[in-house]
């Protein structure tokens, strides 16, 4: 690119990675040519990046831009009036031939230089900073730094302090920490969950960073990392911080495999030998309702969990409310969350239908001695015979309408296992004859409910073989 002759200045525009050096190199040039020939030289654009601004600028210049632009993957670029120069060794060449431009700076001058430059981009903005190491498959990835907004939304950036430096205690004295959790839920360009009020924070980039709920000041600790613009979570959702380092291991986490919007890498909690549990998360999407889940290894029970008289799983605590049943806790959150009792069938036909399946399944999977197998496995037929018959004689869907209700929601997990596991430990199939027993579990398996919830098939078979032992 020529110099003009025509007497107008030119306007140097630099955008590039403030920790880079190539940034610092850039930088000192053009102010040492504005300097030196103030009367060739507008006002100096210069704008150093954390790393996903960095990102977010050059991915919209390149579609801006295209041709060859969109194979430039340098950390600074350089314009001159508002056309691409290139990357920082273009710009020093270019400076040196029109303006014989010389640096005799040595390296370590400009490393230092981007290392204060990147602590000030810190200090000057008076937020806070938090930052978590990522693995995936037991591999680190990198890291995420977030800034917090405290001074828009203080209490719930020292909440997010805390959980992230394991000092945040609960009111029994135990310690909820983000440290060693999984983000559990990611939708490609959507969002990614993890984690064990204030509305003017808008979600219009991607990395934003907020706290997951199910309405209006109720905030627990699970939080999210908005992988696009979602102007529509603005008034549902607390944002009160965004990325700013660690786009490749943003990147990474969204890219990875998923099972009904759960990364399926490095599954060592395994949590599909409750159908009970599938029967209160299924429940509580019905409702619209996405409660803290506090997952438990019931072989070593926690101690915050033994101390709310905890046994076996499910339990919910709502306030000082305790709830320590399946039915108990599904009956609760269809009656407390609106429409209440939605969920409700007064048909006692439709409310014990099915009912005794699971527990002829069983002992029928957990049986060694090869002789019972026979009595065992029809015990089991005979249920399913029996509500296949019943299916049969009504015109809905499901079992009492033709929407989910209750019985479903109790029935439809258990039936996910004995086809996950009744396969694989037993080579067992529901019989091709009961037609309608497999009309009703194709359309249950089809819902949003179910399949928001559903643990992996994997899951399910490990779950089983702890009990087989």
């Amino acid at each position: 690119m020529e110099v003009q002759e025509d007497g107008t200045k030119l306007q140097l525009s630099i955008f590039g990675l403030l920790k880079s050096y190539n940034f610092h190199v850039a930088r000192t040039a053009a102010e040492a040519l504005k300097q030196n020939d103030p009367g060739k030289f507008d006002n100096l654009e210069i704008h150093g990046l954390f790393e996903c601004d960095w990102h977010e600028f050059i991915t919209a210049k390149k579609k801006e831009i295209k041709q060859e632009f969109w194979a430039f993957n340098g950390d600074t670029v350089v314009f001159v009036n508002g056309n691409v120069l290139g990357s920082t060794q273009t710009f020093i060449e270019w400076a040196t031939k029109n303006f014989d431009y010389e640096d005799y700076r040595p390296l370590d001058l400009y490393e230092a230089m981007a290392c204060e430059a990147y602590k000030e981009g810190f200090e000057k903005t008076n937020h806070d900073y938090v930052y978590m190491d990522v693995t995936i498959d037991d591999k680190p990835v990198g890291k995420l730094v977030f800034e917090l907004y405290s001074d828009t939304c203080p209490k719930t950036c020292k909440n997010f302090l805390e959980l992230c430096s394991s000092n945040h205690k609960r009111e029994d004295g135990s310690t909820v920490t983000y440290k060693n959790t999984i983000f559990h839920r990611v939708l490609k360009s959507g969002w990614i969950q993890g984690g064990d009020e204030n509305f003017s924070v808008h979600h219009d980039r991607r990395g934003i960073l907020g706290m997951a709920n199910k309405g209006r000041h109720t905030n627990g600790s699970q939080f999210y990392i908005a992988l696009s613009p979602a102007q529509w979570m603005d008034t549902k959702f607390v944002a009160f911080g965004r990325l700013i380092e660690g786009n490749n291991a943003l990147m990474a986490l969204e890219n990875q495999k998923t099972y009904n919007e759960r990364p399926t890498a490095g599954q060592k909690t395994l949590l599909g030998d409750c159908p009970f549990c599938h029967r209160v998360r299924m429940t509580a999407a019905l409702k619209n309702v996405e409660p803290e889940l506090v997952f438990v290894d019931v072989t070593h029970k926690p101690e915050s969990f033994l101390k709310l008289g905890g046994s076996s799983v499910p339990l919910m605590q709502d306030d000082e409310l305790i709830l320590k049943d399946s039915n108990a806790i599904s009956h609760y959150l269809d009656e407390k969350f609106p429409p209440a009792n939605i969920l409700e069938t007064d048909d006692q036909a439709c409310n014990s239908a099915g009912v005794d399946i699971f527990g002829k399944f069983v002992p029928f999977v957990k049986n060694k001695d090869t002789a019972l197998d026979n009595s065992l496995k029809k015990n089991l037929l005979d249920e399913m015979r029996t509500f296949n018959n019943f299916l049969s004689s009504r015109p809905y869907r499901f079992i009492a309408s033709d929407n989910l209700t209750h019985p479903d929601c109790s029935l439809l997990p258990k039936l996910y296992h004995i086809k996950i596991a009744g396969k694989f430990f037993k080579n067992f199939d529901i019989p091709k004859d009961f037609a309608r027993l497999h009309e009703y579990v194709q359309a249950g398996f089809e819902t949003d409910a179910f399949k928001k919830t559903v643990y992996l098939e994997s899951e399910v078979i490990a779950g089983w073989q702890k009990h087989m032992k």
